[in-house]
């Protein structure tokens, strides 16, 4: 009997055959690869460092709700002899992509969220449609035709109008949370 095949009865009386020898290591994002979805951490061992190349950043590379560690932040890798290491915790996030079809935040009852480079733009045309309406009728008086007495409507706007302002939409964007198609 060899070596082999009496690690393999070991094994195998044990229960111990196939199975997976899987760790916890607490390690230091070197890099990020996020096309690839992997990174490079490094891993202090006594008063050595490795470098593990290639750890995913999600159990399996795929869509969906994908978090980006911070470089030179804390994070917590499983590695097991089958597989590929990947990160379980973060100390830090750089960014966090989110990739559905269709996302929803408690009921959905406010409806989606806006275009604001198109939300802008329309509201730019009401305001300069509403700034051109107050010019008339904050500008001169308007003579009634044929009596050459003030417009009675301009002087009813003017008092309808008086202390009003337009909206100022110059800091409905959030850039902080962005979205896109």
């Amino acid at each position: 009997m060899g070596d082999r095949e009496l690690i393999e009865g070991i094994q195998k009386i044990t229960r111990t055959q196939l199975s997976d020898d899987v760790r916890l290591e607490v390690c230091t994002v070197e890099s990020v690869d996020v096309p690839s979805r992997t990174c490079i951490v490094s891993m202090l061992i006594g008063q050595n460092t490795t470098e593990i190349p290639d750890v995913l950043l999600m159990a399996e590379v795929d869509d969906g709700f994908i978090l980006i560690p911070a470089e030179g932040s804390t994070v917590v890798i499983a590695r097991s002899t089958y597989n590929q290491p990947f990160v379980v915790l973060f100390s830090q996030l750089q960014t966090v992509l989110f990739s559905a079809d269709n996302i929803q935040f408690n009921d959905g009852s406010y409806g989606g969220l806006t275009k604001t480079p198109e939300l802008r733009a329309q509201l730019d045309k009401t305001t300069a449609l509403l700034q051109a309406v107050v010019d008339i009728i904050n500008g001169p008086p308007i003579s009634e035709p044929g009596s050459g007495s003030p417009s009675a409507l301009q002087t009813a706007l003017k008092s309808a109008i008086a202390g009003q302002e337009l909206g100022d939409y110059s800091e409905i964007e959030n850039t902080i949370i962005t979205h896109g198609a």
